[in-house]
């Protein structure tokens, strides 16, 4: 066989095992991406979001899929909070006390979207709702 024709079956075969390498590589890259677990402060807050929800409890209404959550989960307006305000007190029975220190709670939660100059005031959910829920204990 010629030194030509060797350098040649060389070439291929490092040719050939850097596609497979790059074909394994890709394919984990891939399996990767396909399951992203979330850090156990995202998993945190899904949970205790999901177990803060029903008729009692204040919900993103707007169920805008580009609303702010975030590491601190997530966040409604004020006015979104009053508008849900009677029911959530009615739903969990709360007397002249109690629906005053929620409407207090509203006010006392709300604070500047960070940018100040585009968001407009909100309050953090859960927040909310694990506070409300201390009311009625």
């Amino acid at each position: 066989m010629s030194s030509h024709r060797l350098k040649i079956i060389t070439i291929l075969v490092t040719l050939a095992a850097l596609l497979v390498i790059s074909i394994v590589r890709y394919g984990k890259i891939l399996d990767e991406r396909a399951l992203e677990i979330p850090d156990e402060k995202a998993a945190g807050m899904e949970l205790l979001t999901r177990k803060l929800s029903g008729p009692g409890y204040f919900q993103d209404v707007t169920k805008n899929p580009g609303a702010v959550t975030g590491d601190e989960g997530p966040w409604i307006t004020p006015d979104e909070a009053r508008s849900q305000f009677d029911r959530v007190v009615n739903e969990r029975k709360f007397g002249g006390d109690q629906s005053d220190q929620v409407r207090k709670l509203i006010e006392k939660l709300t604070e500047p979207h960070p940018s100040r100059l585009v968001g407009s005031d909100r309050i953090n959910l859960n927040k909310l709702n694990l506070a409300v829920d201390q009311i009625g204990k």
